[in-house]
């Protein structure tokens, strides 16, 4: 038997169960009334399948948060790699950078909400820069990571075949920093989601975030529980789609 084959298949069986068993004690809890704001999963259920089949408004509403998202995360990523190649390769720009970096990513990322409002509105422009704030930091830490882990004999010996500063970023540090750059793409895929549903829920409501406060205001407990997790889902299915691109264009174990 092959190995590899084994253990995957393995994987994929716990992972299996745990879901399956992760919904059974949804319902069952849900099913006993002990807590008013857990309905049973099969309740929820029904409420997102109508949601997805009534009228479509959840499907433009997903259309679009992604799109806010979608813009926020391309933004970030072209900022992130950028400024994590800078803080990565220069010292000088790393004791420049890295404490305003690491003070921006402690700061809560509401307190800058009325900042946006008053200068760039409530609307798509607003909820992209702040899509751009929850998503830019963890791509520059992780680029500066890798940008860092360059084994300093490949710099050497590209040093002695005179090769540019761009062939050098070309053919050395970008494909030894790639996994890193990798990872910091696939975590802002989904903070870039998370965004989006922030700043549709806190500047100007709209898509997703109309979902969700329209069944929270109505007080519709399972409509609620479902855009809950349909959101969840969805944030989830970005970054896996995040890696599968990740391990089609990053091919580091050939």
């Amino acid at each position: 038997m092959n190995p590899t084959k084994a253990v995957t298949t393995a994987t994929v069986i716990r992972w299996t169960v745990s879901v399956v068993l992760f919904f059974v004690v949804w319902e069952i809890v849900g099913r006993r009334g002990d807590y008013t704001a857990i309905k049973p999963f099969s309740q929820v259920a029904g409420q997102l399948w109508s949601a997805m089949t009534v009228d479509g408004g959840l499907w433009r509403a997903t259309a679009g948060t992604l799109g806010i998202a979608l813009a926020g995360y391309a933004v970030a990523v072209v900022v992130g790699v950028a400024v994590g190649y800078l803080t990565g390769s220069s010292p000088v720009a790393a004791a420049t950078l890295d404490p305003l970096v690491n003070a921006a990513y402690a700061t809560p990322v509401y307190m800058v909400i009325p900042v946006l409002g008053i200068y760039l509105g409530l609307e798509f422009a607003g909820k992209v820069f702040l899509v751009v704030v929850f998503a830019v930091f963890v791509v520059i830490i992780n680029t500066s990571a890798g940008v860092r882990q360059v084994p300093p004999g490949l710099l050497e010996m590209a040093t002695s075949f005179r090769l540019t500063r761009a062939q050098k970023l070309r053919r050395i540090i970008l494909p030894s920093a790639a996994p890193y750059i990798a990872t910091g793409m696939r975590l802002a895929a989904g903070l870039s989601v998370q965004g989006a549903i922030v700043g549709e829920l806190l500047l100007r409501v709209d898509n997703l975030g109309l979902q969700l406060l329209n069944a929270g205001s109505s007080f519709q407990i399972a409509r609620l529980l479902a855009m809950s997790f349909f959101i969840a889902m969805l944030a989830t299915a970005t970054m896996l789609l995040a890696r599968w691109a990740e391990r089609r264009v990053i091919r580091w174990p050939r």
